[in-house]
């Protein structure tokens, strides 16, 4: 018989961080995907002048740039949302310290 006080509690994953992490990485692949279409598109628009052979390299070469494009626009959306966490820690958006009734405030001159 096993006391129920020394039974540890079961492990479960936290849900919220697999979505946020699943969330995240979906945006990735759609970022990256996007800017490949983008760039073969554009690509092969300008290797047309060129003919068939020219619209097939143009779309490889843009879908490469593009997918590089996708790349670095999702690398400065992390950056700008590591920024925005830390300076919302800072003001205490997310430490719940925003508006906390314990600062020290000035005396009322009235």
């Amino acid at each position: 018989m096993t006391n129920e006080k020394t039974k540890p509690a079961p492990v479960e994953p936290d849900d919220a961080k697999v979505a946020a992490a699943h969330h995240e990485a979906v945006v990735k692949v759609e970022r990256e995907a996007g800017g490949a279409v983008g760039g073969a598109i554009v690509g092969a628009m300008l290797g047309s002048i060129a003919g068939p052979p020219g619209v097939v390299a143009g779309a490889a070469i843009g879908a490469a740039a593009g997918a590089l494009a996708g790349v670095a626009l999702d690398n400065e959306a992390r950056s700008d949302e590591a920024a925005t966490e830390r300076l919302d820690d800072a003001i205490g958006i997310n430490g719940g310290t925003l508006g906390a009734p314990n600062l020290k405030h000035p005396p009322s001159k009235t």
